[in-house]
């Protein structure tokens, strides 16, 4: 699951994943007239060297965490970014704030 997540990470963005860690799975029942979906998202640092392009979608942008409630994106995208930045702090890959 981890090589197919890194493969669409690249089509999607150009962006090629290193390390990548297992974040959470659970179902995903938020888009209304839509069938719920089990998804399993993972997380990893950004290298600051690569280039991101946004190849599906509208937009790709890197926002701080203070403004990414003021996006029209699922409530559960904050909380999973809040949970990642907890695991590399547990890890020791990130200082707390």
């Amino acid at each position: 699951m981890a090589d197919c997540a890194r493969r669409e990470f690249a089509e999607e963005t150009g962006y090629k994943l290193d390390a990548i860690q297992h974040l959470a799975t659970f179902v995903d029942d938020s888009a209304t007239g839509f069938d719920p979906l089990p998804l399993t998202v993972f997380w990893s640092l950004y290298d600051g060297t690569q280039v991101i392009t946004c190849m599906e979608g509208q937009a790709l942008a890197f926002v701080p965490r203070a403004e990414a409630s003021d996006f029209p994106i699922p409530g559960y995208l904050i909380d999973l970014w809040d949970l990642a930045v907890t695991h590399a702090i547990t890890a020791g890959i990130l200082a707390p704030v």
